[in-house]
């Protein structure tokens, strides 16, 4: 999941969110963030297959890539990016985590769990 994750992230949600250090020309830019919704959702596609039939990345008991995922997860949400079947059950699971529900509402994301 190292090489997916990095496209996610490094690769994908850049272009999205940073936009302007890829380019400076205005008619140029949304090309750009389409190409980042691109690999994103190449990247979730890579990894879904993954999780199937999995509570957590890992088994049944959340490590620390379900946190790396889950944010990226909740970037998608936030960005209205699709998540695939398994990607979706992951990110609504890990939103009942009470510790994510309060990181969530510290940051000021409380209303999501109204």
């Amino acid at each position: 999941m190292d090489m997916a994750g990095k496209k996610i992230h490094g690769d994908g949600f850049t272009r999205i969110f940073v936009t302007d250090s890829y380019t400076r020309d205005e008619d140029r830019k949304s090309m750009i963030h389409r190409q980042g919704e691109k690999i994103v959702q190449a990247g979730f596609e890579e990894v879904a297959p993954k999780l199937e039939g999995r509570k957590y990345v890992l088994g049944d008991q959340p490590c620390i890539a379900d946190f790396a995922l889950f944010y990226v997860e909740f970037w998608a949400d936030r960005t209205r990016i699709a998540l695939p079947k398994a990607l979706h059950a992951h990110y609504q699971r890990m939103l009942r985590r009470p510790a994510v529900r309060q990181v969530l509402s510290e940051e000021g994301y409380g209303s999501m769990f109204r």
